[in-house]
């Protein structure tokens, strides 16, 4: 349960996986409707912090979203 993972993206290849995953996701949006579609994302090098039972602690994370919105 308490895996950890090494999977980090060198810095090299970070904006290569970038544009990889860009690329997928607007593969993707093209066969959803407009409010479904995914607007923006975020690579991350670390997992979520989570709770007993597996849920995102999204409080943890609101203040970091909020300045990345009002940067991009």
């Amino acid at each position: 349960m308490g895996r950890k993972r090494s999977s980090q993206i060198p810095k090299g290849q970070r904006e290569a996986v970038r544009a990889l995953v860009k690329k997928e996701v607007e593969q993707i949006n093209r066969g959803l409707e407009s409010y479904k579609k995914i607007s923006n994302f975020i690579l991350r090098d670390e997992p979520f912090e989570k709770t007993s039972s597996q849920k995102i602690k999204r409080y943890l994370y609101r203040e970091y979203e909020m300045a990345t919105n009002n940067n991009g």
